[in-house]
């Protein structure tokens, strides 16, 4: 074939080989969702997702999908005199550790801080004080459940989160 012609025989080539080519992707019709940004971050989520893949070993599991599922739960927030406090727990739902991360916050003096982890009985299962902007949460021993995570400041419950352990 003489070098001319090479180009435009193998662009016509791949032009009707893409053309037969059917174009693959994840599809899902779900009734709502979005985005969700903040200082840590963004996640994009969906509401009625039909199908799912669960795959678990030692290490771990992983939910294969359209969307990935990624839940915060802020149950309660309570202002009161001398506390401004902003919270944020991640990764959740999660297979051992969780983070906590508090930012603007300004305390009285000598105002103590720190979390409790209650299971759905309201046991009380951990209780650590907080000393730094990030706090890891080992629930690594802890079995697969709903648990409460309450920020409590001076024996006051300033915030409520659900976590959810898989």
């Amino acid at each position: 074939m003489k070098p001319s012609l090479f180009y435009p025989v193998l662009f016509i080539f791949c032009l009707l080989f893409l053309s037969f080519v059917p174009a693959v992707a994840q599809q899902s019709i779900n009734p709502s969702g979005g985005t969700a940004s903040g200082a840590g971050g963004s996640a994009t989520y969906s509401i009625g997702q039909p199908d799912y893949q669960n795959y678990s070993g030692s290490n771990g599991s992983i939910l294969e999908g359209v969307q990935q599922p990624y839940e915060i739960f802020e149950l309660s927030i309570s202002d009161y005199d001398g506390m401004a406090i902003d919270c944020q727990v991640y990764p959740n739902p999660t297979n051992d550790i969780i983070q906590l991360r508090i930012t603007n916050y300004e305390l009285r003096e000598g105002a103590v801080l720190h979390f409790s982890v209650f299971d759905l009985t309201g046991k009380q299962l951990l209780q650590q004080k907080i000393t730094g902007e990030i706090t890891d949460i080992s629930m690594e021993n802890l079995p697969r459940s709903t648990y409460f995570l309450n920020i409590i400041v001076d024996k006051k419950i300033a915030k409520t989160f659900k976590i959810v352990k898989n």
